[in-house]
């Protein structure tokens, strides 16, 4: 629901992650966080507030 509102204002559903992970899955939040900074990287800075729909904010 969060990404369809996100692609309705402009904003990319790929700014959405995520994930489970116990306190026994270190290794697992471990790559968790690094796929994360991986996605934000490649991700364009978010648009101004007078490029998104403004009839939402």
């Amino acid at each position: 629901m969060l990404r369809k509102i996100l692609k309705h204002i402009g904003i990319s559903e790929d700014r959405v992650q995520q994930y489970f992970c116990s306190a026994a899955e270190v290794e697992n939040f471990v790559q968790s966080v690094e796929d994360i900074s991986k996605i934000i990287h490649k991700l364009p800075p978010l648009p101004k507030k007078t490029e998104m729909n403004e009839s939402y904010m």
